[in-house]
């Protein structure tokens, strides 16, 4: 549709990746670099008074009610930026620490960030994922082998102190071959000085 502005919004990000949306009476939203570190790759793997154990993440492996996942990773952390440990999915479900601290809990095939900037060390730090399996409220049925662990990708993402969460886009009729939109835009973080 024709338009009397353009927003640039650049992410780098596994949804959007350097787009340019045009649409009416909007100037520019944003600029935010998001910088994503895997942590996918060998975790150590045990059940309680077990002896550790290689695993590859992500993958799938039988259910044996109470375990455990470890890793450690090295950062330094960036002045003004924030940083997130994203989990695409589990199974069935679980329990987050970072250094000792638990950040929070999972259930089973959902996507969760624990934003991790106040708690991260300069250096070496260390994830720990206690899983629950066998009894778990939305765990195994009978009918199918049910398998347990990181499921999915994991991994670090940094980001600026404000960023696009979400855009949402509402049109309304097309009339000839104009397009009105509603722009709905969710920032995270302090947005002072942030065009929207």
């Amino acid at each position: 549709c024709p338009s009397e502005a353009h927003a640039t919004i650049w992410l780098k990000s596994r949804y959007i990746s350097f787009h340019t949306f045009v649409f009416r009476k909007v100037g520019i939203l944003m600029v935010a670099t998001r910088k994503k570190v895997t942590l996918d790759g060998t975790w150590y793997f045990s059940i309680p008074d077990g002896s550790l154990e290689p695993r590859k993440v992500p993958g799938s492996y039988p259910c044996v009610g109470e375990s455990y996942y470890t890793r450690s990773f090295t950062w330094s952390p960036s002045h003004g930026k924030r940083l997130f440990l994203c989990f695409e999915g589990i199974a069935y479900e679980g329990i987050l620490y970072l250094n000792g601290k638990k950040l929070g809990e999972m259930l089973p095939y959902s996507e969760y960030r624990f934003e991790i900037t106040q708690q991260v060390l300069p250096g070496e730090n260390q994830i720990r994922l206690d899983i629950h399996d066998l009894d778990a409220v939305f765990g195994p049925a009978e009918g199918w082998k049910s398998y347990s662990g990181i499921i999915r990708s994991v991994y670090l993402e940094q980001t600026e102190a404000s960023l696009l969460e979400d855009i949402f886009f509402f049109n309304g009729p097309c009339v000839d071959d104009t397009v009105d939109c509603i722009v709905r835009v969710q920032l995270n973080g302090p947005i002072e000085g942030t065009m929207v």
